[in-house]
């Protein structure tokens, strides 16, 4: 459970946290005081112990300067293996929704998860996915998650612990469990920590703040060095854009590579190329120094979110990927997105621009 101590500048000041047992009338009398203090905000506390409760233990504490304290640690199981967490460190500030990166050794045992304790005092296991309840996205030993940090437009200034673990069968089956019951109910309570199942090895953790932007631009693709120049002539920074849109552009004569242009979501945190015909192998159309391809943003639900238009230039290995996965999606009928670690390498980013969906 998590406990409050005081108001919020009451800083310094001494506190007894006291463990007690109350007898059957007593926890009734105790229970009806906290429903009708929490009903009408505002809490009197008692001057004595009501009858019937008897002290067991106390400690006498000092209230630091934090608002929230750090998450309990929760290891209990021993498996082999080390992750580690790769983007974030401590008492660094994120956005509400986060990319959380890391690698892990090749003796890993169990599953890899990140649990994010939040101010209410509960766990909420991270998932690009929570219906299948999946947990981190590996490719060979990087592994990558989207962390979603309190509420949307809520908990500025808040701390979060961000907390890697291993989870062996039995414990990996109980978090996607909760995580799709959580899922279909459209409600994600979290789990207090008596709550956690048994087969978890904590590994890494940070503690972050929250801060008040909702998301941060698209993060830098480039992973080659290319030449030549491929930018955008009909989208700007902080335009609006319709749902379907053809994006156009300019080249220069010395490409090394083929053009490509990716729209990133920064609420999903995926990458979504872009294709003419996708299925028709048809992707970004060049005429000299001229280029177009037909760009989509987001659903019909999108109006007024952001997007990120990013131009890149592809080496031949890379270009096939790409082309692979838009004739897989569009066979699909369904577009899932690439997350970073998945971006095939041979890439090398030119131009991009943020826009929103009018």
């Amino acid at each position: 459970m998590w406990i409050g101590l005081g108001t919020a500048d009451e800083l310094g000041e001494f506190f007894d946290i006291v463990l007690t047992v109350a007898s059957d009338g007593a926890s009734k009398n105790i229970s009806s005081n906290l429903k009708d203090w929490c009903e009408s905000n505002y809490y009197p506390g008692w001057k004595t112990l009501p009858e019937g409760v008897d002290v067991v233990e106390r400690i006498t504490v000092i209230r630091n300067a934090d608002r929230w304290g750090p998450a309990p640690e929760i290891t209990n199981a021993d498996l082999a293996g080390n992750v580690s967490i790769s983007n974030i460190g401590n008492e660094e500030k994120v956005k509400w929704r986060e990319n959380i990166f890391g690698n892990s050794s090749p003796d890993v045992e169990g599953d890899i998860w990140i649990l994010i304790y939040a101010p209410n005092g509960r766990w909420y296991p991270q998932s690009d996915n929570p219906l299948q309840g999946e947990n981190v996205k590996q490719v060979d030993k990087k592994w990558q998650v989207s962390a979603v940090f309190g509420g949307r437009d809520a908990n500025y200034g808040d701390s979060f612990s961000v907390v890697a673990v291993l989870a062996n069968d039995t414990a990996s089956k109980n978090l996607r469990d909760k995580l799709k019951e959580w899922a279909e109910a459209g409600h994600y309570p979290g789990l207090l920590t008596i709550e956690l199942p048994e087969g978890i090895d904590e590994k890494d953790r940070v503690r972050v703040y929250r801060k008040d932007d909702r998301w941060d631009p698209a993060p830098y693709i480039s992973n080659a060095n290319i030449p030549g120049d491929a930018y955008l002539t009909n989208i700007v920074d902080h335009g609006m854009v319709p749902q379907v849109m053809d994006i156009l552009g300019g080249c220069s004569q010395d490409l090394g590579g083929h053009i490509w242009v990716m729209v990133y979501n920064p609420e999903s945190c995926r990458w979504y190329p872009q294709s003419t015909n996708g299925c028709g192998g048809v992707h970004v159309q060049k005429a000299g120094e001229r280029w177009r391809v037909r760009g989509i943003f987001g659903g019909s639900g999108d109006i007024g979110k952001t997007f990120d238009v990013v131009v890149f230039l592809a080496d031949d290995d890379a270009h096939e990927k790409l082309s692979k996965k838009q004739a897989e999606w569009c066979n699909m009928r369904h577009s899932p997105g690439l997350l970073e670690i998945e971006l095939p390498q041979g890439i090398d980013e030119k131009d991009r621009a943020r826009v929103i969906r009018r």
